[in-house]
């Protein structure tokens, strides 16, 4: 079996890499895949990727993200170019990771086996985890094999060395079945494209029993949370809001805010992700991050639960529906309400701009009438003008005719005078 590129050892220890290869599957369709110098082919489907380096296997599902919403591609790269001008800065990524990944460090040392890091970047959990562990990140982004990264190695000695790396998906994980014992999404659900595709394929690659650990951005509290102190309730609006509603009301009065590069996520949609597949261990607000322990259901539990318990999460998880889908017809209603608003002002708009045209088409209609006028009176006096020409002429004519008769009788009688004289004169 060949290694990605003909790879002979490189940045990753060669060991590892191979134990990653042989448990690689096809992340579409779950087959077989063979590899090939400069190239990944699943012998049971079409796709074929090519490997153009040695330090990763890239098994990005290229062809499955085509057409896909919430623009997942723009969202990425937005993130990618966060953590571009984050590791730019030196110091402060260090910082940064420290008070993000720290507040974790009890949670991560308990876990072991074989341990999956979806969207895990460049690795700083690896730090925190036991050394015996066996770690492994998948994740869209080959910025992360950036040697920029090794900046950080100072603080995280375990980046001195890149851990075994995949280039793919939370959605599309080219992993067996029941593969690893612990699976790890630290703020990368809120950049996925079906985070809950991403609930169905952890339950499929962890073993039963198997922990999926969750922390969440821009995420809103719970009545229960403010009512118990786990979430400040100075962070919320002074009377709460509307109690009906699934979560307190923010501040500005409008919906939690998220980052423009986020999905909104609510927990009812969680609680129905992973019902029948997860039970909730652990849930806590941390700093601002809402962190979640899931620990996989196997089939014959699920078959086992009390009929009463499923009936109530049922119920419960129908009354998270009905609220989720009162919220969202509020602000159906509140954008539809909106666009009527808008259509208004501009049929308001179009109705003033319409009677300024008709009032100046009346204006030229009376300037047009006003010379229709002038041009009638005009054509009269022409008219009247025109009889008179045409009577000076008759006159004109007959006087022409008198004098044209006149002269031609005195001609006639001249010429017969001549006419007479010459007769006389051949008569002698």
């Amino acid at each position: 079996m060949n290694l990605p590129g003909g790879c002979r050892g490189g940045l990753m220890a060669e060991q590892p890499l191979r134990a990653l290869q042989q448990l690689l599957v096809c992340p579409a369709c779950k087959g077989r895949l063979e590899f090939t110098p400069g190239f990944i082919r699943c012998v049971s489907c079409a796709l074929r990727v090519s490997q153009p380096r040695n330090d990763y296997f890239d098994l990005l599902p290229r062809h499955l993200l085509v057409n896909k919403g919430n623009q997942w591609r723009e969202r990425q790269q937005e993130m990618e170019e966060w953590y571009k001008d984050l590791i730019a800065g030196g110091a402060a990524a260090n910082n940064c990771f420290v008070k993000d990944y720290t507040p974790y460090a009890s949670l991560l040392a308990t876990l072991s086996g074989n341990i999956l890091d979806v969207g895990g970047g460049v690795g700083v959990v690896r730090e925190y985890l036991p050394r015996d562990a066996q770690y492994t990140v998948i994740d869209p982004s080959l910025d992360w094999l950036g040697a920029e990264w090794t900046s950080l190695a100072e603080r995280f000695p375990s980046l001195k060395t890149k851990p075994p790396f995949v280039r793919g998906i939370g959605e599309y994980l080219p992993f067996p079945d029941k593969a690893f014992d612990v699976a790890l999404a630290f703020w990368s659900l809120n950049h996925a494209n079906d985070p809950e595709q991403v609930f169905y394929e952890v339950y499929r690659v962890l073993q039963p029993g198997g922990r999926f650990l969750v922390v969440l951005e821009d995420m809103a509290p719970s009545w229960g949370d403010i009512a118990n102190g786990m979430f400040p309730a100075s962070m919320v609006a002074a009377d709460g809001g509307d109690p009906s509603m699934e979560t307190p009301a923010h501040p500005s009065g409008q919906e939690w805010p998220l980052q423009s590069d986020h999905i909104r996520i609510r927990e009812s949609e969680m609680q129905r992700w992973s019902s029948q597949r997860f039970e909730l261990a652990w849930r806590e607000w941390i700093d601002q991050y809402l962190t979640f322990e899931f620990r996989k259901i196997d089939s014959l539990q699920r078959v086992q639960r009390p009929i009463n318990d499923t009936k109530v999460e049922q119920n419960q998880n129908y009354i998270h529906s009905l609220q989720n889908e009162r919220s969202s017809f509020i602000q159906q209603l509140q954008a539809r309400e909106q666009q009527l608003r808008e259509v208004e002002s501009g049929l308001e708009k179009e109705r003033q701009k319409a009677q300024q045209q008709l009032q100046g088409l009346k204006r030229k209609l009376q300037a047009h009438e006003q010379q229709l006028q002038r041009l009638n009176r005009n054509l009269v006096k022409e008219r009247q003008r025109g009889r008179r020409l045409r009577k000076r002429i008759q006159h004109l004519t007959q006087q022409l005719r008198k004098i044209q008769d006149s002269r031609t009788q005195k001609l006639l009688r001249r010429l017969g005078h001549i006419r007479d004289e010459v007769l006389g004169k051949l008569r002698r």
